[in-house]
């Protein structure tokens, strides 16, 4: 048969679809023509070659390849950090500073730190700081001296010293005592004490002195507001707005007897002078002997009243002065509070010293002095509401009312010292007073008389 020729527009009209391929090799390209190319093997770890076979790539078909990858490592593989040559942290460039103690860090504050502390957190940073639990099982000490660190146990304020206690269970036998730095602690609202054990909380001062009387200088004022100026044997220790007390006075035995608040303080002829509230008669100028005992730690309330005690406490070594502020109250005790004293104590200037509203107390050896504003109805004691308690061996000078019971209250005053007042005991209404081994010197010195039922079912025993 012979050729048919194809002309060129007709191969320029050949489709696509026009081709019929079959499974032959003819027309594939070599290296001498152009050509289709081989048949597909449907295996992605085949590639065409230049001679045109399918086939593996190997290494060393790649023009230096195998030199250029001598030596490199594979991009995912691992170490052993000893095989490495340059192993050293101090090695590293860019590296960061790792701290070397807790103080290092810029949140924590490590202050003298001891055995068995915490990092306990205040709000703003970590401060090592006495226990870990809310248990206190040791006696400790927290010290109001004006400086806020709560791992030494210092606090700006007593209420602040009170606020760290709260939560706290306080170990039975164990004692928490709030000292107080010497000076004025001022207060313009009252404070609160309701911890659960309270009784093993005692609010204490820290220093008191002693120096001696040598005269009393001067007088002036009238009853009730006597300005009176002793000659001491040294006024070291002795400032403005501390508290004296003159029990040890060997004259005017019942006019300046008591705490009395220092106004003045003359360094060159060692002469003090005091605010004295007696209206029993003036005090006099002349020899005067004795000891005096000088109160630094001072907590001063203005127009409020003192202590609202709800549970109890302990004072010791301190003085509570008021401002005289009508109805205000130095220590209120309530609601079957209680309060006890380690050592003397002191309370001025308040419309009631200590108010007692079904609560109760066991005290000696206290004083309260200066409850007084003229003819006004102030009170160093005033019990009411089945109150009963005891304050024994302890003054109350210069008081318009000293110790007044009522409704249905009882207390027990042995060997009390009433001086330098208007009224010394008065029991009302279903009440009871024992003041055996009294001393006394007021206008009038019981209400009912000792001895005799009187003013509703109320009586004062004063023999044994």
């Amino acid at each position: 048969m012979g050729q048919t020729e194809i002309s060129s527009n007709q191969i320029r009209n050949i489709r696509e679809e026009d081709l019929d391929f079959s499974d032959v090799t003819t027309g594939n390209a070599s290296t001498l023509k152009h050509g289709l190319a081989p048949k597909l093997l449907n295996d992605s770890a085949k590639f065409l070659g230049s001679d045109g076979v399918w086939d593996n790539v190997n290494i060393a078909d790649v023009p230096n390849l195998q030199a250029n990858l001598d030596g490199k490592s594979p991009t995912t593989h691992n170490h052993n950090l000893n095989d490495l040559t340059e192993k050293s942290y101090n090695n590293l460039t860019d590296k960061p500073t790792i701290p070397t103690n807790l103080d290092s860090l810029t949140d924590v504050v490590i202050t003298t730190p001891s055995t068995g502390q915490v990092l306990k957190f205040n709000g703003t940073t970590w401060e090592n700081a006495t226990g870990g639990s809310n248990n206190i099982s040791t006696n400790i000490t927290l010290l109001v001296n004006g400086t806020d660190n709560v791992s030494l146990l210092y606090f700006t304020t007593i209420q602040t010293a009170l606020n760290y206690l709260n939560g706290k269970s306080i170990d039975t036998g164990v004692t928490v005592t709030i000292q107080l730095a010497d000076g004025v602690h001022s207060f313009a609202s009252p404070i609160t004490i309701d911890h659960p054990q309270g009784k093993q909380i005692i609010i204490a001062g820290t220093n008191t002195y002693t120096t001696t009387f040598s005269n009393t200088y001067s007088v002036t004022g009238s009853a009730g507001a006597y300005s009176v100026t002793f000659v001491v044997n040294a006024v070291t220790n002795i400032s403005v707005g501390d508290y004296i007390d003159t029990r040890g006075s060997s004259i005017n035995t019942t006019t300046i007897k008591g705490i009395w608040k220092v106004t003045a303080v003359d360094t060159v002829n060692k002469r003090i002078t005091l605010f004295i509230s007696t209206s029993r008669g003036a005090p006099t100028t002349g020899a005067t002997t004795g000891t005096i005992t000088i109160y630094k730690s001072i907590i001063s309330f203005t127009g409020c009243d003192g202590f609202i005690v709800k549970t109890a406490i302990d004072f010791s070594k301190l003085i509570i002065a008021g401002d005289l502020t009508s109805t205000k109250k130095g220590i209120y005790v309530r609601n079957l509070g209680f309060i006890t004293n380690t050592s003397t104590f002191g309370i001025s200037a308040f419309n009631y010293g200590i108010y007692l509203e079904s609560a109760g107390c066991a005290l000696n050896n206290i004083m309260i002095s200066g409850c007084i504003s003229g003819a006004s109805a102030y009170y160093g004691v005033y019990a009411t509401n089945d109150s009963i308690g005891s304050i024994t061996s302890s003054y109350f000078s210069g008081n318009y009312n000293a110790i007044y019971i009522i409704h249905s209250s009882s207390l027990y005053c042995t060997s009390a010292i009433i001086i330098g007042g208007q009224t010394g005991v008065t029991v009302s209404k279903w009440s009871y007073a024992n003041v055996y081994g009294w001393t006394k010197n007021t206008a009038s010195d019981a209400s009912p008389a000792a001895e005799t039922l009187g003013n509703v079912q109320s009586y004062i025993n004063s023999v044994a």
